[in-house]
């Protein structure tokens, strides 16, 4: 059996370099070919679009208003559905109150 070695830090950054250089060879034909490189996605490091505070907190409020209208119409449905789910606890048998030693004092 043989072993297997890692490759030694050099080697690694052998393989980098060779692989950077490629990668720069390969946009540098690309863009002598009239090719665009696509944009890479990466998080802006801008600041906010908003001008003012005022703004924001407008559209953040009706960013919430338009969701909290979502499951106000939502609700309800999900409500039926859910009332259809019977109840698995066990309880008590006059009353359903859910207590399992129980005496049903009001139905006495």
């Amino acid at each position: 059996m043989s072993k297997r070695r890692r490759l030694g830090k050099q080697n690694i950054k052998a393989q980098r370099t060779k692989r950077n250089k490629a990668h720069s060879e390969l946009r540098r034909t690309q863009k002598a070919a009239g090719l665009i490189a696509p944009p890479s996605a990466t998080i802006s490091n801008g600041k906010c679009s908003y001008d003012n505070v005022e703004e924001e907190k407008a559209a953040r409020q009706d960013a919430v208003t338009q969701q909290i209208k979502v499951y106000r119409s939502m609700l309800p449905i999900l409500l039926k559905r859910l009332a259809k789910i019977k109840d698995p606890r066990s309880g008590c048998a006059r009353c359903n109150c859910f207590y399992k030693k129980h005496h049903c004092k009001s139905l006495d």
